[in-house]
């Protein structure tokens, strides 16, 4: 698989309003390439 092992997930908290979740999600990402938003699905 050509992206395995360089997966990264993020909390969604639901669309970004603030600048403030940009550092967050570079900080989930780190060095991977692929990054899956996880949800409670509600």
């Amino acid at each position: 698989m050509r992206f395995a092992g360089q997966d990264a997930y993020h909390r969604y908290e639901g669309l970004v309003h603030k600048a403030e979740e940009g550092p967050r999600l570079v900080a989930d990402l780190g060095k991977k390439h692929v990054m899956f938003l996880k949800t409670t699905g509600h």
